[in-house]
């Protein structure tokens, strides 16, 4: 029999021939390149936060580690200056602790001082007390002698 033979296919022909398929750039995978998303912090109105619990509150997150002032600036100081900078440092020390024993002993007089109020009013609350008590009495007869003087 006279058999036509049949057309090849291209597979058949690349395999036969040895050739790569063909590559398309569009269809080659690439990984996934995402930019990272920055929010912008939640700002909670100040008083949305008093109401809230203090489970619920906004709690201060740390500080980003920057460099200090001292760390940035590059002064060295001359043996003088170091002298001068620490004594004033020292004196500052000072008038810090000056200024700190004079506010607890003020703390101390102010409760001295409420402690005195307190106990004064404590002292005059009885007479304080009766006065009203006589007052308002002498007002309601006041109240009853007038109404009996305009019934009759």
């Amino acid at each position: 029999s006279l058999a036509m033979p049949l057309m090849r296919t291209t597979a058949q022909i690349r395999r036969d021939e040895k050739i790569a398929q063909p590559v398309r750039k569009d269809s080659v995978y690439r990984p996934i390149v995402r930019q990272k998303r920055v929010f912008k912090q939640l700002v909670v109105p100040a008083k949305l936060q008093a109401a809230l619990p203090f489970k619920s509150k906004p709690k201060a997150t740390k500080p980003v580690n920057r460099e200090g002032y001292l760390q940035r600036r590059a002064v060295i100081f001359e043996p003088e200056e170091r002298k001068n900078r620490a004594a004033v440092q020292m004196l500052a020390t000072v008038r810090n602790s000056k200024l700190e024993k004079r506010e607890v002993a003020n703390q101390d007089r102010l409760a001295r001082k409420k402690k005195d109020k307190q106990r004064e009013v404590d002292k005059f609350a009885e007479v304080h007390r009766n006065e009203k008590k006589r007052k308002y009495t002498d007002i309601g007869k006041e109240q009853l002698a007038r109404q009996r003087k305009k019934g009759k």
